[in-house]
């Protein structure tokens, strides 16, 4: 889980041009993220208008899920600016969550 998962997090990713890893430091451009999150829930019932709640370590926040609708609950989805892009196998989801993680702890370093 990830238990710190929060705006400032995103915004330092999203913002800086620069992140420490190890020794160095490479470059990011500005760019915004793509969230893997666990859908717990759906509501609606026309496809445009289908929503879920979605948990991202345990943060819950409404999505619309009219990109995805083939979506389950328990399936794991890529979340940009609000919408469910795409639904991803759960260890590909687990994967890019442990990646954040791993930013996380070194952006908590510097």
């Amino acid at each position: 889980m990830i238990d710190s998962f929060n705006t400032v997090f995103f915004e330092e990713l999203c913002y800086k041009n620069k992140v420490r890893l190890g020794d160095k430091f490479e470059e990011i451009r500005k760019m915004c993220l793509a969230v893997p999150g666990k859908v717990v829930s759906i509501s609606g019932d026309e496809p445009l208008l289908k929503k879920g709640k979605v948990s991202f370590g345990g943060v819950i926040k409404e999505v619309s899920l009219a990109y995805v609708p083939d979506v389950k609950i328990g399936d794991y989805v890529i979340v940009h600016v609000g919408f469910a892009l795409s639904i991803l196998d759960e260890e590909a989801a687990e994967q890019s969550l442990a990646e954040f993680r791993e930013m996380e702890a070194i952006l908590s370093q510097s």
